[in-house]
């Protein structure tokens, strides 16, 4: 019997069937061949982070295991599950009333409320801004920000007060060139040395304030400090210690780093037993910190008393008196002014002058007033009546 009497022989039917089983094994095969790295790798996998859970089980506390599983179980169980829908409102009871436990629904973005339909818009102002009687007529630069993270001045102002004054809440309100003042430790006063024997010229002391400062005079008291960064520098850091000894300008850019009292910061130092850094507590809260014969600049010939009071309100003074027969004129980087906030106030600063030409000769003193305001309502077009900013800036 030839093949072709044998192939006659088969069903067709057959045939054909046997040749789709034969693709099909063909396609399985190949998908396969295809799947098995993956598979492979995806079971190293598995089997590798079950050795590691093996692992952690046997080294952690039964108490410990169990509570990880019962916390999984819970986050399993309250995670898959799903809200049922809520129950239709029943017979005579309004649609818009709230659930228990849900607040009622609000208007549509853009849509007034049920209650002003009638064309009474009875909603309270915005927190943070002035009632409609107290703002007519005020250009809207004059009118109170609504305070969000921090308080935003508006970008204009309607007296003396200089943005950066504005946002560091206090400002130079007095300046004496021939003033008289006794640098020695007030009579009666508990006084505090912080300068070792052999001298100091780049550490620094915290100087604890029993009344507290109020910087900037704020009502929230957000910028209270209960004790103040000394350095042989001149400088009173209401938040750390000091990031830098010589100042590069009167530029106050960042609030976190430029928290400074400048009384006369410029690098210098204390040589004991002239050289002395002291604090002391006065009647009223006030506390005075005080370098007695700073020798700026670190030069011999160079040298002067500086002092720091700090009132408890948040206004401080600074004096600044150059020693009988000191030579300033070499020193050429310094900085009297003070920063908080992001904002502040130079009086004075180099720029390529020496120092002696900022400071009275003769033994005389510079004396300077800072008032701190806290946050003025810019709504008030005239506040000289509690300050007079000079607006030097």
């Amino acid at each position: 019997m030839d093949t072709a009497k044998i192939f006659s022989l088969l069903n067709e039917e057959a045939l054909l069937r046997a040749r789709h089983l034969l693709v099909c094994a063909c396609c399985l095969f190949l998908a396969a061949a295809a799947l098995l790295p993956a598979a492979c790798g995806a079971l190293r996998y598995l089997l590798a982070e079950t050795r590691r859970f093996r692992d952690w089980v046997r080294r952690t506390s039964v108490l410990v295991v169990l509570a990880v599983l019962l916390a999984f179980a819970e986050a399993v169980r309250y995670g898959g599950s799903k809200p049922g829908p809520p129950s239709p409102p029943a017979q005579g009871q309004s649609s818009s009333s709230s659930t228990q436990g849900q607040p009622p629904a609000s208007p549509a973005q853009g849509q007034p409320p049920a209650s002003s339909a009638q064309g009474q818009a009875s909603a309270p102002s915005a927190r943070g801004q002035l009632p409609a009687s107290a703002t007519q007529g005020l250009p809207p630069a004059c009118l109170m920000p609504p305070p969000a993270d921090g308080f935003v001045p508006p970008p204009r102002y309607t007296n003396r007060l200089t943005q950066a004054q504005y946002d560091a809440c206090f400002a130079l309100t007095h300046a004496a060139t021939n003033a008289v003042h006794d640098f020695a430790p007030p009579a009666g006063a508990t006084v505090t040395d912080y300068v070792s024997g052999h001298g100091v010229h780049d550490d620094a002391w915290w100087v604890p304030l029993p009344s507290g400062f109020n910087a900037g005079g704020l009502e929230d008291y957000s910028r209270f400090v209960t004790a103040v960064c000394a350095a042989p520098s001149g400088m009173l850091l209401l938040d750390g210690l000091p990031g830098r000894l010589a100042p590069a300008a009167p530029a106050f850019p960042d609030p976190a780093s430029n928290r400074v009292l400048s009384v006369l910061q410029t690098p210098s130092g204390l040589l004991p037993p002239e050289g002395r850094l002291w604090s002391a507590a006065g009647t009223g809260g006030l506390h005075t910190v005080t370098w007695n014969s700073l020798m700026l600049g670190r030069i011999e010939e160079a040298k002067a008393d500086l002092q720091c009071r700090l009132h408890p309100d948040g206004d401080f003074e600074y004096f600044i008196r150059p020693r009988p027969g000191a030579d300033l004129s070499a020193v050429t980087n310094w900085l009297i002014g003070a920063a908080d906030a992001g904002g502040g106030e130079a009086f004075a600063f180099a720029d390529g002058a020496p120092l002696s030409a900022a400071l009275p000769p003769g033994g005389a003193a510079l004396a300077l007033r800072w008032t701190a305001f806290g946050r003025l309502d810019p709504a008030v077009p005239d506040t000289t009546a509690t300050a007079s900013p000079t607006g030097r800036s």
